[in-house]
């Protein structure tokens, strides 16, 4: 008699619903933040740092100068948050030549890694002598003076025998590699020489499509976002221009006029135009764009008929459109030197 299997699956369905059981946890730890994983750490700074230089300098000793030279390798702990940079304990050891004989030593430093200077004691173990040190450092430019998070660095002791060193200090075994995280410039260079370029002909119905441009343009920026800001110290004299800016825009806007009569009561009035509105002023901006495309290419092509300036106008909104208002707009949040469009018109 052949055996029933359905014991049997039903204890293997039983293992697979247990083992699923216990795989469910670990696919959550497994999965990438944007899948909704966790993140234990965004990278942030090690609260150890290590770092080697070389330095050449001077020290008197009995009234004599002596030239030195160093090799050294330190490391640095954070006192507190390291991104803050308020303090940081740094042991120091290094081996050189003093006027040719082999010198070395120990250094500890109390450092301020926001204000870039520290102060410590140097022991020299060629003499025995312990002497006071200050030191200050320097990247020379945004990422190192190699990109690499390199900086220079002067240490000055003013005991009554005097040294002075300058060197290079770069780090390494970083959690973040240095240099490699911040441009090399804080802001953005752009030129705003004049481009040259040929002067069109005069012709007056351009001139008037593109005045009408311009005005509808700036009403359109008005409307977008209204610069209601306070101008002035003055909260009364502040408030008056932005209720003035305010009735500017609702009396644009409305499509009656309210005027006072002699009694001081008010009456309402029609109003000779149609309100201002939004969808209405951005077609009349682009009819006077093609407009000033038609009088001014038919000073050159006249029988240039309105269906192909209209295609000029929109191939040329295309090209500032590409290039020049997005690269620009890819500046946002950045600061810019000479800030200004010229750069893109080249």
């Amino acid at each position: 008699m052949r055996r029933s299997t359905l014991p049997f699956s039903l204890a293997l369905c039983a293992y697979a619903l247990r083992a699923a059981a216990f795989a469910g946890p670990l696919d959550a730890q497994e999965r990438a933040p944007s899948n909704g994983g966790l993140t234990p750490s965004l990278g942030q700074p090690g609260l150890w740092q290590w770092a080697a230089g070389a330095a050449m300098g001077a020290a008197w000793r009995d009234g004599e100068q002596q030239l030195t030279s160093e090799l050294s390798g330190s490391v640095s702990r954070f006192l507190g948050n390291p991104l803050i940079g308020l303090g940081a304990l740094q042991f120091e050891v290094f081996a050189g030549t003093r006027n040719g004989d082999i010198d070395g030593g120990l250094r500890a430093r109390l450092a301020i890694p926001f204000a870039r200077v520290s102060v410590g004691a140097d022991h020299n173990l060629a003499d025995g002598r312990t002497r006071l040190l200050l030191s200050l450092v320097h990247p020379g430019r945004r990422s190192g003076l190699f990109t690499d998070g390199s900086v220079l660095r002067l240490d000055v002791s003013p005991s009554s025998e005097p040294s002075v060193a300058l060197g290079i200090e770069k780090p390494f075994h970083r959690r973040i590699p240095p240099g490699t995280t911040r441009p090399v410039r804080d802001h953005v260079v752009l030129s705003a020489a004049r481009v040259d370029r040929a002067r069109p002909r005069h012709d007056v119905a351009a001139d008037e499509a593109l005045a009408e441009a311009r005005e509808v343009a700036a009403w359109i920026g008005q409307l977008t976002v209204p610069w209601l800001d306070h101008p002035f110290a003055d909260r009364r004299r502040s408030e008056t221009v932005v209720l003035a800016r305010i009735e500017e825009l609702r009396v644009a806007l409305a499509d009656v006029t309210v005027t006072p009569d002699r009694a001081g009561d008010t009456a309402v009035t029609a109003t000779t135009r149609a309100p201002r509105a939004f969808d209405a002023e951005v077609r009349r901006f682009h009819t006077a764009v093609e407009r000033a495309f038609l009088h001014g290419l038919r000073l050159t092509v006249p029988e240039v008929d309105t269906a192909m300036a209209q295609a000029i106008a929109r191939r040329a909104r295309t090209v500032i459109l590409d290039d020049v208002l997005l690269p620009y707009d890819r500046l946002l949040g950045q600061d810019r030197e000479d800030d200004t469009t010229r750069e893109f018109a080249r």
